[in-house]
């Protein structure tokens, strides 16, 4: 450990302060010198005595990059990871606030309305990451911050070691005994269903300040969590709880069903005022941040009450303008992790992109400013239960006209063309012969194999994101990365001096703003005002402001009545 409360990482980070330790090692505030900012540092000593060479200590450095990874306002946002004096530090955002073992132990349990806000923060911040395959493994109420109303997961993949069970080579347990879930403790490996158990016991210790499994020592601990069944919670959060406190990990909760058991009056919170009327705001948050950060927590509960809102469209709710009016507002779901199109920026809080700005185009042709518009992260897979719901008014974010789609959603646009693409390292000769690619490593995610006679003999390697493609495209790892357009502008823009890109002109994919079906007032209005920015040069200003880096031309769109 450190007695030094000035040394210097990588040239870079300067400790200045220690802020805590625990059983995975310290906490240090510190000074970002190259970007000016303060910024926390973990310095991981768990695995001091495991060599660098060993699969625990590489698989450890590889949970805390993937980390880095994620975009969240509900999760810490991982700067850098360095390696220095034989162990791994973690560079993090620096939050200010309290844990949630802090606020109970100073204050007592949470009330009510808090728990229930607190509850469904972290589930969205727990399927987010679930879905990028991203655990946690240590959720406690110690790795909870509270700043403000924001509440923010740390300390993510970190706890990582030997293949994810809960005890190391050395038998130190890892994770906290009161929070294992009873697979974890019986051996088995961490899983989504294991980080929600512990979100299980986090929410009881936040509404009653206790865990339900504290014993005197650990093995009666351990012993609590594989057979006590922890009689039932007054109040709102008691189905919840109940329900994510099954030791069947098969019958436990998901995020989801969790999700839709929360009461349905704390979904108010994700409305925006409408006309002149003020309303609070967070302290160091303007408008404009305060609503995305809105629209990001109040998704999930959202999504979970699917059913119900459907059945409110249905009986005929009529236009998603008519709604919007009511409300005096408008809500648009994007993607949160595509540079170039639409990216989620925890330090200012907000969403950019070209997606992005289309979507404010067509809002403040719908006559709602930029302070009446509510962003949501909608994946690709929640876009159509979103625009169904009405948990979203439209969705712009790289969401493909297809005639499958048109069955389940409505058109606008389209207001982006896309075709198929090569991404490589700048100045790579791309060969002429397509049978010399034969041997050569061309990246795709999944199943993906975009329609590019340049690849079809390359050997194909998959990644879990385009993210990690286009890293292992940057140190050489891999020859290309293949997908359309769409996808791989952003990071040409990002990183104009490394990449070039390859736009083949064939087989376009048009992209267009998802609405609901049969909602044709609403495309017909959205329709008109693309139609407008095509032709008096407001989309390519757009276009050239936020992809405009690559040097590539781009395909105007033809906005045609899907």
């Amino acid at each position: 450990m450190l007695d030094s409360e000035d040394r210097l990482l990588a040239g870079r980070y300067r400790l200045r302060a220690r802020l805590g330790s625990g059983g995975m090692g310290t906490v240090w505030r510190a000074a970002d010198e190259f970007l000016e900012r303060e910024v926390a540092v973990k310095e991981v000593t768990l695995l001091d005595a495991v060599e660098e060479s060993a699969p625990a200590f590489q698989r450890t450095l590889r949970e805390a990059r993937a980390s880095a990874r994620l975009r969240h306002p509900g999760v810490i946002t991982v700067h850098d990871v360095v390696l220095e004096g034989g162990r791994p530090w973690i560079v993090m955002e620096l939050v200010e606030g309290p844990s949630l073992a802090e606020v109970v132990e100073r204050e007592g349990p949470l009330p009510q309305h808090r728990a229930v806000d607190l509850a469904r923060q972290l589930l969205a911040a727990l399927s987010y990451t679930h879905q990028r395959g991203v655990l946690h493994r240590d959720v406690k109420p110690a790795n909870v911050l509270l700043d403000g109303d924001r509440a923010v997961l740390t300390d993510f993949g970190i706890a990582a070691v030997e293949g994810g069970t809960a005890l190391t080579a050395t038998n130190q347990l890892i994770g906290s005994p009161q929070y294992l879930a009873p697979e974890r403790v019986s051996g088995a490996g961490a899983a989504a269903a294991s980080d929600l158990w512990a979100l299980g016991v986090t929410l009881h210790f936040a509404v009653t300040g206790t865990s339900p499994f504290q014993r005197d020592d650990v093995r009666a601990v351990l012993g609590a969590v594989l057979t006590h069944e922890p009689p039932p919670v007054p109040g709102a959060l008691g189905p919840v709880i109940a329900g994510l406190l099954r030791k069947d990990p098969a019958r436990r909760l998901t995020a989801a069903e969790a999700g839709a058991l929360l009461p349905a009056g704390a979904a108010a919170t994700r409305r925006i005022t409408s006309g002149t009327a003020t309303r609070p705001e967070p302290k160091g948050l303007s408008r404009r941040e305060r609503r995305q950060v809105l629209g990001v927590m109040a998704l999930v509960i959202a999504l979970a009450a699917a059913a119900l809102l459907w059945a409110n469209w249905s009986r005929g709710s009529g236009s998603a303008l008519e709604r919007m009016a009511a409300r005096g507002s408008i809500t648009i779901g994007v993607r949160d992790d595509q540079p170039g199109l639409s990216l989620w920026d925890s330090v200012s809080q907000t969403f950019s992109g070209f997606d992005v700005e289309i979507a404010e185009l067509v809002a403040d042709g719908l006559g709602y400013d930029e302070d009446r518009i509510t962003f949501v992260p909608v994946a690709p897979a929640d876009r159509e239960t979103a625009l169904a719901s009405g948990a979203v008014d439209m969705v712009v974010g790289d969401y493909p006209i297809t005639e499958e789609a048109k069955r389940r959603v409505d058109f606008a646009g389209p207001y982006l063309v896309s075709a198929p693409s090569v991404l490589v390292r700048e100045g790579y000769v791309w060969p002429d012969d397509p049978g010399v690619m034969r041997g050569r490593e061309v990246c795709t995610v999944g199943d993906a194999r975009p329609a590019s006679g340049r690849v079809e003999r390359a050997d194909f390697v998959t990644r879990p994101s385009w993210a990690d493609c286009v890293e292992a495209l940057d140190t050489g790892a891999v020859d290309a990365v293949v997908s359309d357009e769409a996808v791989l502008l952003g990071y040409a823009s990002f990183a104009a001096n490394r990449f070039d890109l390859l736009v083949e002109p064939t087989a376009a994919v048009e992209y267009g703003i998802g609405l609901a079906h049969g909602d044709k007032p609403l495309r017909d209005e959205v329709n008109a005002i693309l139609e407008e920015a095509i032709g008096n040069g407001g989309w390519r200003a757009v276009h050239d402001r936020t992809l405009g880096a690559s040097g590539q031309q781009p395909s105007v769109p033809v906005v045609k009545p899907y």
